[in-house]
């Protein structure tokens, strides 16, 4: 089985996106052919390239953030170039995502997973499963933190079910969780992050 682990986040160094694809990985034994793809702009060197490699993936799972509600810009873009490729093939790959937004709720990316559910049947594709994380920017600052334990927990269960999910090619109800800290905890996160960004940028 060949799956494409895909990051769909502008951002071209450290992102919530890639760490989630970091630990999914780890789901996965040597005996299923995992391979990143990064598409962090609409047009950039070896793009085109890139999508003919995903095209031998039967698994296709998203990793990407959410910006005001909705998916970012260019991977709005890219999906629409996309469609037009792949309908009418005799489609028959799974597609999986994990989308996280910075609001404590999880069911803020409830939009998000309906546009790409949507798009699966734009596609032929065949929807899998999705999960919605809140507070998905606090991740970065836990990166010590083992999967599956203490904030981690439900995160742990849920990308587990992910990837029991994928192994067997079956699919599952979407999942929204958030971290298992309190809102008070992440909003001090967050302001600590904005705080010492405007010092390095000052």
């Amino acid at each position: 089985m060949k799956i494409a682990f895909i990051n769909g986040s502008p951002e071209q160094g450290n992102s919530v996106s890639k760490r989630i694809l970091e630990e999914m990985q780890a789901y996965f034994s040597e005996k299923y052919d995992c391979e990143k793809f990064h598409f962090y702009s609409g047009s950039f060197p070896g793009r085109d390239q890139m999508f003919q490699r995903m095209m031998f993936c039967e698994i296709w799972l998203f990793a990407l953030p959410v910006e005001e509600n909705r998916i970012p810009a260019h991977m709005e873009g890219l999906l629409e170039e996309w469609e037009s490729l792949l309908k009418g093939r005799g489609n028959s790959r799974k597609i999986y995502a994990v989308s996280e937004c910075g609001a404590y709720d999880g069911r803020q990316n409830k939009e998000v997973l309906e546009i790409l559910e949507n798009w699966c049947m734009q596609t032929e594709s065949c929807w899998g499963q999705g999960i919605g994380l809140g507070a998905g920017g606090v991740l970065l600052s836990m990166e010590e933190i083992p999967m599956g334990q203490g904030p981690k927990k439900d995160l742990g269960k849920a990308l587990e079910e992910l990837a029991g999910h994928i192994k067997e090619g079956e699919t599952g109800e979407n999942l929204y969780l958030g971290i298992n800290v309190s809102r008070f905890f992440c909003r001090s996160a967050a302001e600590y992050g904005w705080q010492f960004q405007r010092e390095l940028e000052g």
